[in-house]
């Protein structure tokens, strides 16, 4: 759920392809939205006005069965840093990793952003080191 609880982010496998997609619901207007990164809603953190959400999203997803192997290590996943707006679903990239640094393969756990809401915070679940990103700077 969001900081005051009015909107609710959520993450299911799609029926069709038993690939993990994210979901917006607005409780005040009963609208649900699908966001087009797709993703596990273990890998965002909101806003704390609850305008957005940060998540870390791969391109692509490997087969297989989500949340389960993920959790469980079986799987890893190379993500980027995408900015989702919670009233209209679009996003936006935030980071790539593959622009700063091509050996880079972040798999995103333990996400979370400073009070000041200038940067975010998470485990890079590879080899469990510890990344901060400023928001608003180039990459």
């Amino acid at each position: 759920p969001s900081p005051n609880g009015r909107r609710w982010l959520y993450s299911g496998t799609d029926e069709r392809g038993g690939l993990p997609f994210l979901a917006l619901y607005d409780l005040s207007t009963q609208q649900l939205t699908r966001v087009s990164t797709g993703g596990l809603a273990d890998k965002c953190v909101w806003v704390g006005d609850a305008s957005a959400v940060y998540c870390a999203a791969p391109s692509s997803f490997p087969v297989a069965i989500y949340p389960d192997d993920w959790l469980a290590g079986d799987i890893t996943l190379n993500d980027k840093i995408w900015r989702l707006d919670a009233v209209g679903g679009q996003s936006q990239l935030v980071f790539d990793p593959a622009l700063a640094s091509p050996a880079v393969n972040l798999d995103v756990w333990k996400i979370a952003l400073n009070p000041a809401e200038d940067g975010l915070y998470f485990v890079n679940k590879n080899d469990l080191s510890l990344w901060s990103l400023r928001l608003g700077s180039e990459f």
